[in-house]
Parts: C-alpha cells; structure tokens; sequence
C-alpha cells in the first residue's frame, strides 16, 4: 500500500468523473483511480476508452474497469498509449472489449525507456475483434521492459494472431502467477524480437481452439518457463530457444530448439503452487442503476482460489 500510494502523482491529469461512457484524451501524464469506463466507443481514432497520444512520464491506472469499450477498426479497445515511459496497471478489469490491435490494450511505450512498467492483478476476458473483423492482438506492448503479475485472461476470442498478449522489441520481459485460458485464436502469448524473456509459475489450459499456446520469433536469447502448467493446449512453435524447467504437460510438440528440465507429465504433476486468478462480471444494468457508484463495478474483480 505504501509503494502504491508513493507512485500516485496528484499532479497529473485524471477523467472529469468516476463514471465515463465517452472516450478521454490526454497528452501528459495520468493517474485513474477507482473508475468506470462503460460502453465507450472512439470509431475513428485510437483508444475506445482512453487515449494517450503522445504521452509522456508517468502512467497510472488502478482499480478500475473498462466495459465493452470499442475503438473500432483502430487500436486499444480499452486504452491506446503511446509514447510514455512508464505504465503502471493495477487491479483493473476488461470485459468484452473490441478492436483491431490491442482490442483490450494497447501499450506503445518510448524505445529508449529503462523503467519496467508494471501490469498486476488485473483481468482481460472477453475481448475480440470489431464485428469480427479480422484482427492482430488481444493485447500489444512494444518497447521498454514489461512485468505482469497475477493476470487472468480467459475466453478471449480473436480473428487474428495473439488471443492473450503480444511482445514486440521488448528489452525485457516477465510473467508471473498468471492464467490464460479458453481463449480461441493463432496463439496464446507471442515474442517477437524479445532479448530477455520468462514465464513462471503459470497455467495454459483449454486453449485448444488456438493453433500454438506460444509462440517465439526472431529470439536470440534463450527463453525460459520455469514451473508452468499446460493442459489441453496445442503445440508451442518457435525459431529461438526455449528451456522448459520443472514444468508439466499433457502432452508436448514444439518445433525449434528446446530443452526440458525436471519436467512430467500431468498423472504424476505435483503443483507447485497455489494460483489466483481474478474474473470480472458483465453487470450492465446494474451499472446504469449505480452510475454514481463506481467501486461497485471494481469490487467485482475477486479472487477465486483453484
């Protein structure tokens, strides 16, 4: 709580009000904090929700939902940021958001960034295309460094490549405690020219209308999952190499380089961990009934304990 309270710059600019059914703009550094995004809709331009464009410092968005927000044929269903150097995402909630790149979000950070921008506890579900059209990603970050903790993104459907997250130029990457599954598309989570990448302690399931659950292009470095669950998943494809540590499968294809350490099969898995994972709820009419309430739409991003 303290860390939390010390990133929040009161100087920076936020929504005119907790409850936001247009689009926002902004040019300069942001904190939103406890807010509704319902039912925005931006056709010709980026960023259903929120838009950032150029941004600059310091970005915050936490405990906040953005509901079936569309940007159209464009970027960022729910929010497109470009520019900025530091992103801080937080206990926040997308559902059933629309879009061509980035249905969810779309995060395009300044090349030159050194700071690692910090995305937890949040939950993307429900995302696709614009009116099915066809598409690139559920979520796109470029550039900078990138940790996600404790993420759920479940039963987002793309016409496209990437029904969870897509990496592009990022200097260094993370993804820890984290679930992805029912989504339906090429792949799941996709590392394109990635230098430092690892995924932990996290579970890939049920993706099976995927073609790969992941995918690594152009990746000199070596690319490690470490304590990772997959189950009724397709194959994992990729042209860098990739170390499987202590990880589990129900079964296991892949094409490219790869090595395996301490790794089995699910009828003699032990987990190695507890999971959390959060899922957010569709309350539409309740949300018109308590405009005035927005901490009713947060608090439906819980807990729940597989």
């Amino acid at each position: 709580m303290l860390q939390l309270l010390l990133s929040f710059s009161f100087s920076c600019n936020s929504p005119p009000s907790t409850f936001m059914t247009s689009r926002w703009e902004t040019s300069s550094c942001f904190n939103i904090l406890n807010c509704v995004f319902y039912s925005c809709t931006y056709i010709s331009g980026n960023g259903g929700g929120i838009s950032i464009n150029p941004s600059s410092g310091y970005q915050s968005i936490i405990g906040t939902s953005f509901i079936s927000c569309t940007c159209g044929n464009n970027n960022g269903g729910a929010f497109y940021d470009y520019g900025g150097l530091y992103f801080e995402i937080n206990r926040v909630c997308i559902f059933n958001c629309s879009g061509k790149s980035g249905s969810s979000f779309y995060i395009d950070l300044y090349y030159g960034t050194t700071d690692t921008s910090k995305i937890n506890q949040s939950s993307v579900q429900s995302c696709s295309n614009y009116k099915d059209n066809a598409g690139s990603h559920i979520m796109r970050v470029m550039y900078g460094r990138f940790s996600f903790d404790s993420m759920n993104m479940t039963m987002n459907s793309i016409n496209g490549a990437v029904s969870g997250i897509s990496f592009y130029n990022v200097v260094r990457s993370r993804i820890d405690h984290s679930s992805f599954g029912k989504n339906n598309g090429n792949t799941v989570v996709f590392f394109e020219i990635g230098n430092d990448n690892e995924i932990s302690e996290s579970n890939f399931y049920d993706n099976h209308k995927c073609v790969t659950s992941l995918g690594v292009v152009s990746s000199d470095k070596t690319f490690t999952i470490r304590k990772c669950s997959f189950k009724a998943n397709n194959n994992i494809i990729g042209s860098g190499t990739i170390v499987f540590d202590s990880c589990s499968f129900d079964n296991f294809a892949y094409s490219g380089s790869v090595t395996t350490l301490n790794c089995n099969s699910f009828p003699t898995w032990i987990q190695h961990y507890v999971f959390y994972s959060h899922y957010c709820s569709n309350r539409q009419q309740n949300t018109i009934q308590h405009r005035q309430l927005s901490k009713f739409i947060v608090h439906l991003c819980t807990f729940i304990l597989n």
